[in-house]
């Protein structure tokens, strides 16, 4: 007699959580493209353009990418260009993958992105398999396609670092800290210290490089390098905006002035008090406008002709402080 085999409970267990999972997540992308459609944001309304951008940085507070989107928003409507920072209209928050998704679903004409993760690769090339060109801003994300890259070019930037060090070198400076940006996955100041280091004789430089993560780690690490005497650096290379600001309230806050040269980066009202009064020796400025205005542009250019410069290098400015 045939006896019917019954089903084992383990395998339908786990069949019963893979549909769950994928039926949970097709709602929760079902639910954010309805919310996306319920919102229009004050300033389209009433209003018609030609193609609609979708910005997307990994942090979308951060001082430096919103002037880049402002210069890009204005660059945009010269254009007949919506470009819209889709972080502004989602009150969640969400990684710059999730964001891809969004603006995928929603169909958008052209991406600007900047993210140091490899796991936005897999959308990059979905977007431009779908018509949709991807350029990258300020530092290149090489994990997907994209149309092209407009931002700094890091072996310049590691010669002009090399430039100001020694010019702020005396006699009696050998130690230099360099607080590298944070990279994520990409490490994309790995260039600019290898420039660096070549260019400094390894006989009398000590050069020490630290990698710094959210604005809490970056603060501890230059209150401790500031205060302990041992490993105080002489030059203080910051390569991200917020090292910078931490670094030059610290050298105030302990008496460190004159002592421990800071050189920065990147531009803000802060930045150049801190240049007028000498509490800075230099910072090295990537202009946010620029960068903004060129990548709406490549965008533009790729759909029209169907190729673009692929790189499009913007050239750093060094500001020095009062002498």
């Amino acid at each position: 007699m045939f006896v019917k085999k019954k089903p084992n409970p383990v395998f339908v267990g786990m069949f019963v959580c893979i549909i769950l999972a994928f039926l949970v997540t097709l709602g929760g992308f079902s639910f954010l493209r309805k919310q996306m459609a319920k919102i229009q944001p004050e300033e389209t309304k009433g209003q018609t353009y030609r193609a609609h951008y979708a910005f997307i940085v990994e942090d979308s507070e951060d001082e430096y990418w919103n002037r880049v989107y402002e210069a890009a928003k204005e660059e945009g409507k010269k254009q007949d260009i919506y470009v819209e920072k889709i972080s502004d209209n989602i009150t969640e928050n969400y990684t710059a993958k999730e964001y891809l998704d969004i603006a995928l679903a929603e169909k958008i004409d052209g991406i600007l992105l900047q993210s140091s993760s490899k796991s936005v690769g897999e959308e990059m090339d979905k977007a431009m398999e779908q018509g949709i060109p991807v350029v990258t801003m300020l530092h290149d994300n090489y994990s997907g396609r994209r149309c092209a890259f407009v931002g700094v070019n890091e072996s310049s930037l590691g010669e002009t670092y090399a430039k100001l060090i020694q010019e702020n070198l005396s006699g009696s400076k050998k130690r230099i800290l360099v607080l590298l940006e944070d990279g994520g996955e990409m490490g994309h100041n790995n260039l600019a210290i290898q420039v660096l280091r070549k260019r400094m004789p390894k006989e009398t430089i000590q050069i020490k490089a630290l990698p710094v993560g959210d604005d809490f780690g970056t603060e501890k690490i230059v209150r401790e390098c500031i205060l302990d005497d041992q490993i105080c650096p002489d030059i203080l290379v910051c390569l991200s905006l917020s090292s910078t600001i931490y670094a030059y309230e610290a050298v105030v806050d302990y008496s460190k002035v004159g002592t421990v040269k800071i050189l920065g980066a990147y531009e803000n009202d802060e930045i150049r008090r801190a240049l007028d009064k000498n509490i800075m020796a230099a910072t090295i400025d990537i202009a946010p406008e620029t960068i903004g205005q060129r990548a709406i542009k490549a965008i533009k250019e790729y759909k029209e002709n169907g190729f673009v410069n692929e790189y499009q290098m913007v050239e750093e400015k060094v500001i020095r402080g009062k002498k």
